[in-house]
């Protein structure tokens, strides 16, 4: 299966469902969300405890099995917080410096790439493209990643401006091995992820039940359909594990950049332990939380460490990101100020509403009243 190569990105492009109707109540935008093509699961959370919880449509739909808030599915670049926090967790116990360049942990890094720095890479900063020339579920090695990343040309100096680098997460992830002997994979969710109680969240260190796994759909359009504009049927893309369960091997087009799965419970334990701060220090939040760089224009979106920092229409302080493979959609709000979050998973990004979507946090996360 040959995926959408433009993955990860921060901002939903998809063409969502506007409603004309004003909606003020949870009622009005449950209704409004039955008159769409939604499938998927959402769960919101304030001063840890549940205030929303609903699932929508079919998680797999030839075999007519519901979304239910055990279904797994793909969370895309929501991966790239844990990586984040595993890279700034390190960085606190002394054994990497996050002003380190790259010479620190690959051989044979050239002129160019030598001022990168493991803050550029966790920033957007680094000048790096945003992909590799490759599928996202195509086989690519470890040494074959660091080889394409180092001898590709950089897109702006290091530390220039915000260009999102799905190569420099690949490259986190490397660094990770590199630094603690271990798979990546298997640091994060023996430092993070079991700690937290997460035990759904993983890429191949996960042994999932097929039942579980929500099926991808899309709207890929033929050479004819693209000529005359007509809109084609979903079809499905099978599950975001299928490729690797048919032919088992390394992934590092997507590996510290994407490729998690979880389901709701599992995002709802993750709120738990950011806003209990069990896996690290103030500090370090603080770090990771920092509005580094500026992602557009307008200066009103910011990236951290593996989060956008941002605020919704009602002005609250939003830490944020969401993740696709181009078939699927996730996204994780989380707003430390009103502590509450708000997470939502498709596994149909070209019928996702996004507008109506965007209007579910400001009714089930009250504000604070001074």
């Amino acid at each position: 299966m040959k995926l959408r190569i433009a993955m990860f990105g921060l901002l939903l492009s998809c063409a969502g469902f506007a409603s004309e109707n004003k909606i003020d109540t949870l009622t009005q935008w449950q209704a409004e969300v039955a008159n769409t093509e939604f499938s998927g699961v959402i769960i919101a959370a304030q001063n840890g405890q549940v205030v929303f919880r609903d699932q929508y449509g079919y998680a797999n739909r030839e075999a007519k099995r519901l979304f239910t808030h055990d279904t797994v599915f793909d969370i895309g670049s929501i991966t790239k917080q844990f990586v984040g926090t595993a890279i700034t967790q390190l960085a606190e116990q002394n054994k990497l410096q996050l002003d380190s360049s790259l010479e620190v942990f690959f051989e044979q890094v050239p002129e160019d790439k030598k001022h990168i720095t493991v803050h550029h890479l966790l920033t957007h900063t680094s000048g790096l493209s945003q992909n590799l020339e490759h599928y996202l579920y195509d086989e690519v090695t470890k040494s074959d990643m660091i080889k394409q990343a180092l001898t590709s040309k950089l897109n702006t100096s290091p530390g220039e401006q915000y260009r999102y680098s799905n190569i420099g997460y690949n490259l986190l992830g490397a660094i990770i091995e590199k630094v603690t002997g271990d798979e990546w994979e298997k640091y994060i969710r023996t430092t993070l992820l079991l700690p937290a109680g997460l035990e759904n969240t993983g890429f191949r260190g996960v042994s999932y039940q097929p039942i579980s796994l929500a099926i991808n759909y899309g709207r890929d359009a033929n050479f004819i359909q693209r000529m005359f504009s007509i809109t084609p049927k979903t079809r499905s893309v099978d599950h975001s594990l299928a490729h690797y369960y048919k032919k088992p091997g390394p992934r590092w087009a997507m590996e510290g950049a994407g490729s998690f799965m979880s389901n709701t419970n599992d995002m709802f334990k993750w709120y738990l332990a950011l806003r209990e701060g069990k896996l690290i220090s103030a500090k370090s939040w603080q770090l990771i939380t920092s509005k580094h760089i500026h992602e557009n224009d307008a200066q009103t979106s910011h990236y951290g460490y593996g989060w956008a920092i941002d605020s919704n229409s009602r002005g609250d302080k939003r830490i944020t990101h969401n993740g696709s493979n181009g078939y699927s959609f996730a996204v994780f709000n989380y707003y430390p100020e009103l502590d509450g979050f708000v997470f939502i998973g498709s596994n149909n990004i070209d019928d996702f509403p996004e507008q109506l979507m965007a209007k579910l946090d400001e009714l089930v996360i009250k504000p604070v009243i001074n």
